[in-house]
């Protein structure tokens, strides 16, 4: 599934958001979100952490190592970037997942997703791969 304002299906979901701010809701079941370039906009997840997975393509997030997330490319709360490797930077308060490239604080962060209800959300939870189509 592709575009804005789409899911609440049953099962486990593929939903894919593209260019502009998208509405993805999987309803039950492992669903796997995928978030296709920074510069396509934030889209809107309703994720439950340790259930769905958020995918990241690699080739629009190609700062980022392919293959799970590792918890070092993961800041949360507020935390600042300490390598000047690129990182995610979640918001817990808010549910605002931003992309910093250059980690380094010189270029802003691009904010990429929000998680309605701002739900807990690890690194393990994250994959960034090559896109299947």
């Amino acid at each position: 599934m592709t575009g804005a304002g789409i899911g609440d299906v049953a099962g486990d979901d593929v939903l894919i958001g593209g260019a502009g701010a998208d509405l993805l809701d999987g309803g039950e079941g492992a669903d796997a979100y995928w978030l296709l370039d920074p510069a396509f906009g934030a889209d809107e997840l309703l994720f439950v952490s340790g259930e769905d997975t958020l995918h990241l393509a690699a080739a629009g997030f190609a700062e980022l190592p392919t293959g799970a997330l590792a918890p070092s490319r993961f800041i949360d709360d507020g935390g600042a970037p300490a390598t000047g490797d690129a990182v995610l930077l979640y918001d817990a308060a808010t549910g605002a997942l931003s992309y910093d490239a250059d980690g380094d604080g010189a270029g802003d962060p691009a904010l990429i997703a929000t998680l309605r209800d701002a739900p807990a959300l690890s690194a393990a939870d994250i994959v960034v791969e090559a896109l299947l189509v």
